[in-house]
């Protein structure tokens, strides 16, 4: 499954052609410039590996506590996250492999 994944983001990153397609499709969108300008950003937001983020997480957790959210109290980011699909595929070179 998280090969799967990785494959989609190595495919969006690096086929501008298909990755405008995609954004085009899916955001519902016809102006061609804008299009092209979302695909930009998009690839410069979305990581080639796509390692969860623990501190936003927390993030999202302290503002649910702030709220009132008593199940989120005690709660930590760390361990609701799991980092091991994405490490063992960083470290065995899998995804390093996509971009040569």
């Amino acid at each position: 499954y998280m090969k799967g994944i990785v494959a989609a983001i190595h495919l969006f990153k690096t086929n501008r052609a298909r990755g405008v397609e995609i954004v085009a499709k899916y955001m519902r969108m016809r102006d061609t410039a804008a299009i092209e300008a979302q695909y930009d950003e998009y690839t410069k937001l979305i990581n080639a590996k796509p390692y969860p983020n623990v501190k936003g997480m927390q993030n999202i957790i302290d503002y649910l506590i702030s709220e009132g959210a008593e199940k989120a109290r005690g709660m930590k980011a760390a361990d609701a996250v799991d980092l091991s699909f994405v490490r063992a595929l960083d470290e065995s070179k899998f995804i390093d492999g996509l971009y040569r």
